[in-house]
């Protein structure tokens, strides 16, 4: 997992908390696409997966610049709508 380049001022804050390494890479890959920088900050210990993690439901933070955390959140709820009520073919 990387961090989008980011080269302006301000606080990098939490935008999402993922419960596992797949949910992180999706949420991570929906605001990548819609242009927002984003930095994966894991608690899994590398080798141990959830074993270390002692952080309860979060294996990750999804981290957005502070400038961009209302874009990123309009992100998410869109994309996670869509999966809530998917479309029949």
């Amino acid at each position: 997992m990387t961090a989008t380049t980011y080269d302006g001022d301000g606080d990098w804050v939490a935008a999402y908390k993922a419960p596992d390494q797949w949910r992180a890479e999706l949420v991570r890959s929906w605001l990548v696409e819609a242009g927002i920088p984003v930095f994966v900050h894991t608690y899994a210990v590398p080798g141990y997966n959830m074993l270390m993690a002692g952080t309860g439901d979060c294996w990750a933070e999804l981290r957005v610049p502070a400038s961009s955390l209302a874009a990123a959140q309009e992100v998410m709820r869109s994309f996670m709508a869509q999966e809530e009520s998917p479309t029949e073919e």
